[in-house]
């Protein structure tokens, strides 16, 4: 019997700076995976550069979608066992997602990136222990109460059972992470599989 289908599902909005980079990462995993786009950015630019990756299907919704609205929309749009949401702004280190398969393979439930700060500033570093300090690269292996969804791996069967994500709300992955544990699904931190975030804001931002 093989192993589970993988569908990546990322939401995009003015993403041209990194859009390319976090896609290319995602092709070079050794974990074989359907790649959906959601870009709803109000010009082009983010959808020619997705439309030059062949092997990425791009969806150009008619109007803006948050970005949990957008994972909504992805995801039906896809056919994999497993489903995998990230963000346009993230780089997976080689293996990664192999490892997040892997965990879920032995353990179930649902199973979280380890995040590391892809820039090395002062500001870049900040920003990303305030945002994602539980959930830091070189943590041990835990289960957690929250999965951010710049890499959170569940069951289609799982996500479909809870409702998906509210797409109203851009806190929307801590109220999906908690209508899984409401569901029975444990959710866990994989610290082997290490995703780097690309902190593209200025100060002023």
């Amino acid at each position: 019997m093989g192993r589970p289908g993988l569908s990546i599902v990322i939401p995009a909005y003015r993403s041209e700076q990194t859009i390319e980079a976090s896609l290319r990462a995602f092709l070079a995993q050794s974990y074989p995976a359907e790649i959906v786009v959601v870009d709803s950015s109000p010009d082009e630019r983010t959808a020619a550069i997705v439309a030059q990756i062949p092997e990425v299907r791009l969806i150009r919704p008619p109007g803006r979608l948050l970005p949990h609205a957008a994972r909504n929309e992805g995801a039906r749009a896809t056919s994999g066992e497993l489903l995998l949401f990230s963000d346009p702004d993230i780089y997976p280190d080689g293996g990664a997602v192999e490892a997040l398969v892997a965990t879920w393979e032995r353990a179930g439930g649902a199973v979280v990136a380890a995040l590391r700060s892809h820039g090395q500033s002062w500001l870049e570093r900040g920003l990303h222990v305030t945002k994602f300090d539980l959930w830091l690269a070189g943590s041990p292996a835990r289960h957690v109460d929250v999965g951010p969804t710049s890499g959170l791996l569940c069951t289609r069967e799982a996500f479909e059972r809870v409702g998906g994500f509210r797409g109203d709300l851009m806190l929307g992955d801590t109220v999906f992470s908690w209508a899984l544990r409401g569901a029975g699904v444990t959710i866990s931190l994989e610290p082997s599989a290490v995703f780097r975030h690309d902190h593209v804001q200025s100060w002023p931002a």
